[in-house]
């Protein structure tokens, strides 16, 4: 059986078990602060709840989509499961706008039988915001997924076009988050024109059937660098041809997203152990000229990296953050969390913030954590990595019922501005 076929299998089976809870409302209430002894506890008036987020509008095309769009204030695009596509004001939390869409591949996986299955929702990733443009894919847990483009203004469809992007959970959760460069969008399997959505090249040069799922992650200088179930990919841009392949000859079980620093030549990747060989565990760093590998470092399973200068940031499946030395692989120090946080730290103004059972930052020059924010966090509560933009951090929590609330938090003491609760399952935040 194929990777894609088991994925799908997976997909189908994961949601088959999670839509009888998306029917149901958990109850929700007011978050509160549990800050730890010894953090910052700094007093605020209470937060407002905004929303309730009701989504009742449907997809219009733009009078013209070859014009500029309008400039639109600062907000929170992300999507939900069943098709809705929320846009938010990010200072006051109140709703702009919402489209929903509907399944593309809906009509042609109808059921005749009297005992049908739920139909698996529509899923739609994390945006790309760029030049009043909003980016996102949608797919129906098939490989048919399509990207769209909208006006971040008013949300008015620009184009809409088949590029195969999906979601996934294997290797690892990717939200296929659209990556847009010089006029070009890559997503899925695909390289579109941003200003129409006419496709340039297709993948057709890695063997999807032996590697798995390729997941695009990362552009820059001319290069798309991808993972795929067992390894890492360099692609031309500007055609989708191969540069290089890490490890050449072999197998990688990718443990996370790859992140790139152009300034220093290189890439962080990371790998998942087994019961059988947990030693197997590690990050890389491989240069992203030639796909040679640098240095790597044995530890719990990678999880992500981000980078700031000189100095590689990394989560990991044994709750630690670690900063390394991105040139020696040196670790300059570690510091852990109370859970594992599922996604790479992001970092602003020499801060980490990086969500566990809880919102956390940590000074980035040596871990000590700065402040952390429980947000009713429990066993059953996720959390989406963080947007940190002009001071407010910004950033969802998942409870196990399937229904997300929105914070927006002061990054500087981790003081709730507002959030908005009772959304059905939200992908991870972009804020422009």
């Amino acid at each position: 059986m194929s990777y894609r076929t088991r994925r799908l299998l997976l997909v189908t089976a994961l949601y088959l078990l999670v839509f009888p809870f998306l029917s149901s409302c958990g109850s929700n209430t007011t978050p509160t602060s549990g800050q730890q002894p010894g953090l910052s506890n700094t007093q605020v008036s209470q937060p407002h709840e905004a929303g309730p987020y009701n989504c009742k509008g449907s997809i219009h095309f733009a009078s013209n989509t070859s014009a500029s769009p309008e400039p639109a204030p600062r907000s929170i695009y992300f999507g939900a499961v069943g098709g809705n596509l929320y846009a938010v004001n990010a200072q006051t939390g109140n709703l702009r706008w919402c489209i929903r869409l509907s399944n593309p591949g809906a009509q042609t996986n109808q059921c005749a039988t009297p005992r049908c299955p739920p139909p698996i929702p529509l899923i739609l990733g994390t945006p790309a915001v760029l030049d009043g443009v909003v980016y996102v894919c949608a797919s129906g847990g098939g490989e048919t997924g399509y990207t769209y483009a909208f006006n971040a203004s008013d949300g008015t469809l620009r184009w809409r076009t088949q590029s195969d992007c999906w979601s996934v959970s294997i290797p690892f959760g990717d939200y296929a988050i659209p990556l847009v460069s010089n006029g070009v969008v890559y997503s899925g399997l695909y390289a579109l024109r941003a200003q129409d959505g006419q496709a340039l090249w297709k993948e057709t040069h890695i063997n999807l059937a032996q590697d798995g799922e390729l997941i695009l992650l990362a552009v820059a200088n001319g290069v798309v660098y991808a993972c795929t179930e067992a390894a890492v990919y360099a692609l031309n841009a500007a055609d989708g041809s191969i540069r290089w392949r890490y490890p050449p000859h072999t197998y990688m079980t990718v443990g996370g997203p790859l992140v790139v620093s152009a300034s220093n030549q290189t890439l962080i990747v990371g790998t998942q152990g087994s019961v059988d060989q947990p030693e197997t565990s590690a990050v890389y760093a491989i240069n992203t000229e030639n796909g040679a590998l640098r240095w790597y470092h044995l530890m719990g399973d990678y999880v992500g990296a981000t980078f700031l200068n000189n100095v590689a940031y990394v989560s990991s499946g044994d709750q630690y953050l670690y900063a390394f030395n991105a040139s020696s692989g040196k670790v300059l120090w570690r510091s852990k969390l109370g859970y594992t946080a599922w996604y790479a730290p992001v970092i602003e103004k020499g801060i980490l913030y990086s969500n566990a059972d809880g919102a956390y930052a940590v000074d980035g020059t040596n871990g000590r954590i700065l402040w952390h924010k429980s947000l009713g966090a429990d066993q059953s509560v996720s959390f989406n990595p963080s947007v940190v933009v002009d001071g407010t951090d910004y950033l969802a929590s998942t409870d196990g019922h399937g229904i997300s609330t929105v914070y927006a938090l002061n990054a500087s003491n981790g003081a709730e501005y507002w959030y908005s609760a009772s959304i059905p399952q939200i992908s991870p935040l972009a804020v422009a």
